[in-house]
Order: structure tokens, then sequence, then C-alpha cells
């Protein structure tokens, strides 16, 4: 799958594999990608007592959505 994730501002283009279940009344898809801040301009986070918290630049996203056939008549 294809789309487009703004940070900060910024919009840059994404994809990841995106896996579906069908159920009886009910589709289930989930999926997981990753994008660096920096590529966003967000600076990753440094500080605490003499710089020893740090954040990675990688951020990973995983996300899972689910439909559910509505009961109305069609």
């Amino acid at each position: 799958m294809q789309g487009r994730l703004t940070l900060a501002g910024q919009t840059r283009e994404v994809s990841c594999d995106v896996r579906a279940a069908v159920g009886t009344d009910t589709l289930r898809a989930t999926g997981e990608f990753s994008v660096k801040q920096t590529d966003y301009g967000i600076r990753p986070y440094r500080g605490g007592p003499a710089g020893s918290v740090r954040v990675a630049d990688r951020v990973t996203f995983s996300f899972e959505a689910v439909a559910v056939r509505s009961p109305g008549p069609w």
C-alpha cells in the first residue's frame, strides 16, 4: 500500500505491506512501516544528564484496522 504521511508540517510518500484477513462480517488489515524523523525536519531528542537520553532517528508505526459489516438492510 502507498500513501502520504505528514509530520511536523512536511509530507512524504510512504509504502508498506498490508496483511488482510476476511471474516464472515469483518475485514481486518494490519501493517507496519518506519520513517526517519530527520526526513521530516525533526531533530531526534537528546538530553538528560550529560546528554545520556537519546531517541533513535528511525520511528516505526504499526497499525490494525477493522471494518465491520453494517447490520442494516441494503
